[in-house]
């Protein structure tokens, strides 16, 4: 849905699909309530996508719209931030709601936390930018990925999130079937954590080095502290080892990628662009 809902922010402005995309996320909890079976959850889960779609191109677009030329990366550091915030108290919170009411009740939260977001994000004043509507989403999608500077940015954005994918779908198992560890979930609190800092401290460092030089230390945080599994079975401490360096890896490569990803790429396609930076992450 992306390579439609990412050229409409180039073309209709960032506000209808910022809006868009919180009016989607608001009620989709409610469907869920009412799914008792896997066609009507599936129904759902499409409808949430369009949220997904919506939201995060033009959101994206739009804090670097209202940052700074010269704090881009701060910016976008933040913006990243809230998502590992919100990850990272989201279950805890959703358990806590569960285990002393019930799903039911959750769904109907989860609604409102969607509702006062809505509100909250209809108030913000958005900029005014040049818009295209004659310019349909595979043009615009042809004169991005004819963008040769950003491909090597575009590389950067699939190995971080390549090596993500096999920490966030294998690691707890190796942790379990080979260690002792009595919760191998923790290993990605202690990821989000560092996370925190990485944002920020990424996004700062990338506003006055040159973007390359904090995206490949970045990536190579995140790859030795991959690597150091293979030492976990004997070495328990690796645990903490690796988690941290590669919390810090991927939050702070992903913050500087999308930084250096706007610096390469025009203005005029900057929701385009995004739309295919967030496929690119999903496809890896």
């Amino acid at each position: 849905m992306r390579f439609y809902f990412g050229p409409l922010t180039d073309r209709k402005g960032r506000k209808i699909p910022w809006i868009m995309g919180a009016f989607v996320f608001a009620p989709s909890s409610l469907f869920f309530l009412i799914s008792d079976s896997i066609w009507k959850l599936t129904l759902a889960r499409i409808y949430h996508a369009v949220g997904l779609a919506t939201f995060f191109s033009s959101g994206g677009s739009l804090i670097v719209d209202l940052a700074p030329s010269n704090r881009v990366g701060i910016y976008i550091g933040m913006f990243r931030l809230t998502f590992v915030l919100a990850l990272l108290t989201g279950p805890s919170l959703a358990m806590s709601v569960i285990n002393n009411y019930n799903f039911n009740v959750w769904f109907v939260f989860s609604f409102l936390i969607g509702l006062l977001s809505l509100l909250m994000l209809a108030l913000i004043k958005v900029p005014v930018n040049s818009v295209n509507p004659e310019s349909g989403s595979l043009q615009k999608f042809r004169v991005v990925l004819k963008e040769k500077a950003a491909y090597q940015v575009y590389y950067g954005i699939a190995l971080v999130s390549l090596t993500y994918g096999v920490l966030i779908n294998f690691g707890v198992l190796f942790m379990d079937q080979n260690t002792g560890i009595p919760n191998p979930g923790l290993y990605f609190t202690y990821f989000s954590i560092v996370g925190i800092f990485g944002n920020l401290v990424s996004g700062y460092l990338s506003d006055r080095w040159k973007r390359p030089v904090v995206v490949w230390s970045a990536v190579m945080l995140l790859g030795i502290g991959t690597g150091v599994f293979l030492f976990l079975p004997h070495i328990p401490g690796i645990f903490f080892i690796s988690s941290i360096l590669a919390g810090l890896g991927y939050s702070g490569g992903m913050a500087s990628l999308a930084a250096w990803l706007v610096e390469v790429t025009d203005k005029d396609h900057r929701g385009t662009v995004l739309a295919l930076q967030e496929s690119v992450i999903d496809l890896s």
